[in-house]
């Protein structure tokens, strides 16, 4: 289900693409994923040729997530 709407997205990015002739920098986008099993992220990252990305907030020095100790569960 995941990859058939991330491939989605992609044929719309495409379809911009071509009208507009401005496409996405791959070396400054990169996808968030949390509570994704290891096989649907690998095949979520390669649909839209993203590497993995990081959410790295900090609040008063500390990793916001780590401070809120949010898990995979957490974002289902």
């Amino acid at each position: 289900m995941e990859v058939a709407s991330v491939s989605l997205v992609r044929n719309c990015l495409d379809q911009f693409r071509v009208a507009s002739d401005l496409s996405l920098n791959l070396d400054k986008s990169s996808m968030l994923l949390c509570g994704v099993d290891p096989n649907t992220k690998l095949q979520l990252l390669g649909a839209l040729s993203y590497r993995e990305g990081k959410l790295l907030v900090r609040y008063l020095g500390e990793l916001l997530l780590q401070m809120m100790r949010i898990n995979p569960t957490t974002c289902q």
